[in-house]
């Protein structure tokens, strides 16, 4: 089943009339899903950096914990109060910490949920499974005489059952300073990490000083790293502003999901203000063909917004690991009561949107209908149905046809009048067999949506909205 999605705006030929909408998370619950623990608790202080993945039939999640920071402790010192730990749930929203005993720490009468890792120190983990195995990226001080210099760079690290884990911990750059954050990615063939870097460590192209900026590690093997030179994301810099504080700026880098043809990410969204009580931070939507050059639909537009005077009123920041099931995409993220600073505390959150439902094309105000249609389509063997993400009704109608190459004819056409996220619209049986490529072409009527479309084997809906998905 492969999706398409409104946000491409290189799927698009043709939007008049359209206006493309993004659309944000909503919160499942108004308390953490991963809450702070007691005193003694590994996550006593923070409970940050989720990484989520869906196996053997239930959820496991790693995360960054941290015991309470002794007032005047420089940030840079932190290390001996971090460790990793994890939570398991059934549905991902309700989640409990195993106590584990792995490790002999003393976490008073809470559980001892920390994971080891053969680099003891480090200060937040991203998690994948590749099918075989879980795979982790972990990022680490590089213990630099001057500890107060920015040093981070990341190791890589594979499990047989996402608790004991196995590697050298051997810095995967060059750089002095590199931020991975939790992001780690399989696709195209390869392990990806996507993360933040900054003058003087990283420039963009030309030589120019950047602020936080996303750079592209890749990897064959998980030990031999090379770096793509040309940044994966950033922000343009504003010529009267300085470069550091003057823009929003990446945060964390990127994660994101292989989803065959397309894959789908989430950015970090620093705003100004950098290292204050009244910085914010959120997230946004990113895609990539490739996965070493990404872009945002709607540059700077929140999935997901603080809400002030609650333990999510600051720092929001995006999770590793994105998953759907029925009518809903889930994603779990942490969030701080406070701006950028150690000292606050922090708690892991769950929130769903429609499923794959990022963003939307609608009617543009003013005008009365919205003509859509594609560039080119090529189709494969297996694409015999289209399916529409879809909200419409009698009086919002979608209008829907398959065009030929040569001269756009219409072959198949049909009138959607129904919100669903996978509703089977058209089979594509009826086309001739040397009949490869195709365009598409959506009329909207009065409210309609557009979320995006899939092709796929025909009478798979069920199939494939009931199990859940990695998106």
């Amino acid at each position: 089943m492969q999706p398409y999605f409104s946000f491409e705006s290189d799927l698009w030929r043709e939007a008049q009339g359209a206006q493309l909408r993004i659309n944000r998370f909503e919160r499942v619950q108004d308390h953490p899903a991963v809450a702070r623990g007691p005193q003694g608790a590994p996550d006593a202080h923070w409970a940050s950096w989720p990484s989520v993945v869906h196996h053997d039939g239930g959820f496991r999640m790693w995360y960054t914990a941290i015991r309470p920071i002794p007032q005047g402790l420089d940030c840079w010192l932190v290390d001996d109060l971090i460790r990793i730990c994890t939570a398991q749930s059934d549905d991902g929203v309700h989640w409990h910490k195993p106590d584990l005993r792995l490790v002999a720490d003393d976490c008073g009468a809470a559980p001892c949920n920390i994971v080891p890792f053969p680099k003891r120190l480090l200060h937040m983990v991203g998690v994948v499974h590749d099918g075989k195995r879980f795979v982790a990226q972990g990022l680490f001080q590089r213990m630099l005489k001057d500890r107060h210099q920015p040093q981070s760079t990341f190791a890589a690290y594979v499990s047989d059952d996402g608790l004991h884990w196995r590697g050298e911990g051997r810095p995967a750059t060059q750089v002095q300073h590199y931020e991975s954050a939790n992001s780690m990615l399989h696709a195209r063939g390869r392990y990806w990490v996507i993360g933040q870097g900054v003058s003087p460590y990283f420039t963009l192209p030309g030589g120019r000083p950047c602020g936080r900026v996303a750079f592209a590690y890749h990897s064959l093997d998980l030990k031999q790293w090379k770096l793509e030179r040309r940044p994966a994301y950033a922000y343009p810099v504003p010529a009267h502003a300085p470069f550091r504080y003057g823009a929003l700026q990446v945060h964390g880098g990127i994660v994101g999901t292989d989803r065959g043809r397309i894959i789908r990410g989430f950015v970090g969204q620093m705003w100004p203000g950098a290292f204050t009580d009244d910085v914010r931070t959120t997230f946004g939507l990113a895609y990539s063909y490739d996965a070493k050059h990404w872009r945002e639909p709607l540059p700077g537009e929140p999935l997901i917004l603080p809400i002030e005077g609650n333990w999510e009123q600051g720092m929001i920041v995006q999770g590793c690991g994105c998953y759907a099931r029925g009518r809903y995409t889930y994603t779990w993220y942490s969030a701080a009561n406070g701006g950028n600073w150690w000292t606050l505390s922090r708690a892991i959150g769950v929130a769903r949107i429609r499923r794959d439902g990022f963003a939307h094309w609608q009617v543009a105000p003013k005008q009365r209908a919205a003509v859509l249609q594609t560039d080119a389509i090529r189709l494969s063997a297996a694409d015999r149905s289209l399916y529409l993400n879809v909200s419409a009704s009698g009086q919002s109608l979608v209008d829907v046809e398959v065009l030929g190459l040569r001269g756009g004819r219409p072959l198949l056409a049909a009138q959607v009048r129904c919100d669903e996220v996978l509703h089977e619209t058209l089979a594509l049986n009826g086309l001739a067999s040397r009949q490869r490529s195709i365009r598409l072409r959506f009329k909207l009527h009065g409210r309609a949506k557009l979320f995006g479309f899939y092709l796929g084997a025909p009478g798979q809906g069920a199939v494939y909205l009931r199990p859940w998905r990695s998106c």
